[in-house]
C-alpha cells in the first residue's frame, strides 16, 4: 500500500543518475512526491562543520529554478505525470522554516550514505 504523500529532499547540484534513482523510489512509496531542494538560496545556505564544501558558492552552481526544471523535466522524461509531484524549497539549514514548504503529516524518506559502524 503507497502512502499518500512522500517527501524527499536534497542539494540536486547537479542532477545524476543516483539522485533520479532517490527520487524514483520515493515516487515508488506513494502516489504524490514532494522533492524538496535543499540550499535554494544563499541566505538559506549555512555553513556546516560536518560537510563544509556543501555550503560554498563553487559547490551550488545551479539556482533553485535551474535545478527545479532539470528535476521537472527528468522526471517527466521517466513517464511520472505533472499531477503526481511537486517541487519545493527545503531549508534544510532551518528546519523550523521547513512547514513552511512542505507538510508535517507526509510520510518523509531519507538516505542514509553514512559508514555503518
Amino acid at each position: 500500500m503507497k502512502d499518500k504523500l512522500g517527501v524527499i529532499h536534497g542539494r540536486f547540484q547537479l542532477l545524476h543518475n543516483d539522485h533520479m534513482k532517490f527520487i524514483l523510489a520515493g515516487k515508488e512509496k506513494c502516489e504524490h512526491l514532494i522533492i524538496g531542494i535543499c540550499n535554494p538560496e544563499v541566505d538559506l545556505t549555512k555553513y556546516t562543520s560536518s560537510n563544509p564544501h556543501r555550503s560554498k558558492r563553487s559547490s551550488n552552481p545551479l539556482t533553485y529554478y535551474e535545478r527545479m526544471e532539470c528535476i521537472r523535466n527528468s522526471l517527466i522524461e521517466y513517464g511520472i505525470s505533472k499531477e503526481e509531484f511537486d517541487i519545493v524549497p527545503f531549508p534544510i539549514n532551518f528546519p523550523e522554516k521547513i512547514i513552511n514548504y512542505a507538510p508535517r503529516n507526509a510520510k518523509y524518506y531519507l538516505t542514509i550514505y553514512d559508514e555503518v559502524v
